[in-house]
Order: C-alpha cells, then structure tokens, then sequence
C-alpha cells in the first residue's frame, strides 16, 4: 500500500507542479510577501522597530498558507465523486485508502513548499534589516503547524463536498475568507476550537501580546480584544490537522461514489 500511495503521490505531484495550482499558489505567495515588504520598509523607515517591520510578513502567513492549501487541495476530494477521475487514471488495484494517501500526502507536501518559500524570503528580508527578533523561531514553528492544519480541514471539507465548485466555494470561505475577518475584528471572546482564532497566535506570539482584562470600578472583567493562549492554539491546529486528515479518510474510503 506504501508503494502505490507514494506512486498516487508523486504522479499527483508532478500534476500539479506542471499545472497551474502550484505555480498560482507560488505567484500569489511572492505577490503578498511583495506587499507586505513594502509595508515593512515603510514601518520600518518611519519607527526603525524590528517588530512592526517583520508584522506585516508574519500577518500575511495565514492568507499565504491558506489560499495555497485552497488551490492546491480543495477539490483533490471531491472530484472523485464529481468526476471520477483517480478511479480512472489508476489501475484498479489501488484501492481508496492509497488514492487518498497519495493525494492528501502531495496537498501537504506542497502547502508546506509553498509556505517554506514564503518563509524564506521573509527571513531574508528580516536577515537583510537585522531585524530577526528572538521570538521568530517559535512564529515560523506555528506557521508550518498552520500550513498542515489547513490541509487538514482542506481534506475534509473536500470530502464530504459533493461537486468540486461547492468544495471550492466552502474551502475559500472557511479557510481564506474567515481568517482575514477574525484577524480584522476585535475578538473578545476566547474562540479556541476555531481554527481561524487559533492563527492569530501566530502574530501575538510574536508581538508578545496577550489578553489585557479590564476590572472597572462597577464590578465585573472584560477585555478589548482576546488573544490565543498559545499552548491551546498549537494544540487546536494540531486537532485540526490530525482529525482533519483521520475523518477525510474514512469519509473517503467509506463514501459511496
């Protein structure tokens, strides 16, 4: 099973590289890293902190990892019940559970060089400033944990579509669109089975920024904005990658077609 997985995987793979879902999700990467170092070096030439020159690269991460998971993996699922398509290519001697091993296995292994492209250039511009501040290590360990836990509920949501354009649709929604709002909106309320919550760790860890609670003179404790707490942020994308990844394939293996 190994072996037919690894061949599904590299044959999914080179489709997608000499496609165009790679080098879209590629294009887009370098597009925003782009953008957001423009904004760095307009931060950074207005205060010279390492911080709010870095911020706008580590922001862009989450959009990064998920549109590149949406494209390369929101309809890999799907289109086996839309169209068929792996049942016909291979033989049928691989069975289901290779196809989706094969398939889920080539989604994260290129989210995961999609990200570690963006990551690059971003330590390259943080290494050319000197601004590579102590708490990046731990922010780029979130933003791969990120990258797998995208694919996760890409895979998931990919199997239990049943038309690619619907998959596509609700991937977009729920992994592109939802973060990009929750980062943009105060938050007061500690969110942490979202995944879309959890990313904000990301950003916050390395801010140093944490919930700040108000006790007015009335009684009573609230905050302005609430922040992840990291250890349950990491394990919440952790949640997301495994379970995502578990229910997908017996959803897959098991789905009739």
């Amino acid at each position: 099973m190994l072996s037919q997985a690894l061949t599904v995987a590299a044959f999914e793979t080179r489709r997608k590289v000499i496609g165009w879902r790679f080098p879209l999700a590629v294009a887009l990467a370098l597009a925003i890293a782009a953008i957001s170092i423009a904004t760095g070096n307009s931060e950074y030439g207005e205060y010279g902190d390492a911080y709010l020159a870095m911020r706008p690269l580590v922001d862009s991460f989450v959009l990064v990892a998920s549109i590149a998971a949406v494209v390369l993996g929101s309809t890999d699922l799907s289109t086996e019940f839309d169209k068929n398509t792996g049942f016909i290519m291979f033989p049928r001697s691989v069975g289901r559970t290779s196809i989706f091993a094969g398939k889920h296995l080539s989604v994260v292994a290129l989210t995961l060089a999609v990200s570690a492209i963006y990551i690059a250039v971003m330590t390259a511009y943080g290494t050319s400033k000197g601004v590579i501040t102590p708490t990046y290590p731990t922010a780029v360990g979130k933003m791969v944990l990120y990258a797998l836990a995208t694919s996760g509920a890409v895979a998931f949501i990919s199997s239990i579509s049943p038309t690619n354009s619907i998959s596509t649709v609700a991937s977009f929604l729920l992994i592109v669109v939802l973060p990009m709002v929750m980062s943009s909106t105060a938050i007061t309320i500690d969110l942490w089975p979202s995944l879309a919550f959890s990313s904000k760790t990301i950003t916050s860890g390395f801010m140093w920024e944490t919930t700040v609670y108000q006790v007015p003179v009335e009684g009573g404790i609230f905050t302005s904005e609430a922040i992840p707490i990291p250890i349950v942020a990491v394990m919440t994308m952790a949640s997301y990658f495994a379970v995502g990844t578990i229910a997908a394939a017996t959803i897959f293996r098991y789905r009739p077609r």
